[in-house]
């Protein structure tokens, strides 16, 4: 433990050898702070990461010196897509680990901007959303939440014009992603629930019906979203950013879309 006034590293005794500060009070609160660091550790560990943050959040109100707990919630925000909310942290945390963290960000140049793009584009799809022009919102959200995967926020709003849409399949798709990222997710579990009673309040209402009911379709992304994350891709890849293609690729897979490269250009066929 060292002094919060000086920096020197603190001895047994209740002043700093060095600038002869009191620091009595401060030793307790920062063990009071380690103990709720530990149990953002343990809440990490299980990935209960909101829970985490939240945890954190009062370790560095009961001391905001505490550098492995701002640390950690760096670590913990870049996880869940918030990058720049992670910077913030690691900068006010002025150490030699945080500003490793922050060289690693930076010195992937193509990574940095695709999730700096990927900002800018969920804060767009958020106004789109905001306007009522939820067409526009979903197009710019699929293309966030493939080229990056962990980006929550994306997760959680593209879900919820899917739930007022009524296309609940895709909506809870979203949201079990999210809860694979963080168990614990408030936002992703309210709407889960919410998804439950809708399709109940459904069932029962067509329950007496004499018409079969309909079969629900799996996801299908429509041609024009697989095209532009087909350039998505070829642009990573001139970039030199094949991390991001091979993503880009997988994700695609995932979803049936099988990729061929040829010396005619890309062509992609459905699984």
């Amino acid at each position: 433990m060292r002094c919060y006034k000086c920096g020197c590293v603190l001895s047994a005794n209740d002043t700093c050898a060095k600038c002869g500060t009191d620091v009595s009070i401060y030793k307790k609160t920062a063990r009071v702070s380690d103990i709720y660091y530990n149990k953002g550790l343990e809440k990490a560990r299980v990935r209960d990461l909101s829970g985490a943050i939240e945890t954190l959040k009062v370790s560095l109100m009961i001391n905001k010196y505490n550098i492995n707990a701002r640390n950690l919630l760096g670590l913990i925000y870049c996880e869940m897509g918030e990058v720049v909310e992670a910077l913030s942290q690691w900068v006010m945390s002025k150490n030699n680990v945080a500003e490793s963290y922050i060289k690693k960000i930076q010195s992937n140049q193509n990574k940095f901007e695709s999730v700096t793009n990927a900002i800018k584009k969920y804060n767009v799809s958020l106004q789109y959303a905001k306007d009522k022009n939820t067409d526009m919102a979903v197009i710019q959200l699929k293309k966030i939440v493939i080229s990056n995967p962990h980006f929550i926020k994306a997760h959680l709003l593209l879900a919820l014009i899917y739930i007022k849409d009524n296309e609940y399949q895709r909506a809870r798709k979203l949201l079990n992603s999210v809860l694979k990222i963080d168990r614990n997710n408030t936002l992703a579990s309210k709407y889960l629930e919410q998804i439950n009673q809708s399709q109940n309040i459904k069932d029962n209402d067509i329950s007496g019906s004499f018409l079969p009911k309909k079969k629900v379709k799996e996801e299908e992304l429509l041609d024009e979203d697989i095209e532009a994350l087909i350039a998505e891709r070829q642009q990573a890849r001139k970039d030199r950013n094949f991390a991001l293609a091979d993503e880009i690729r997988g994700k695609l897979l995932d979803m049936g879309i099988v990729l061929e490269d040829t010396r005619e250009g890309v062509k992609w066929k459905r699984a």
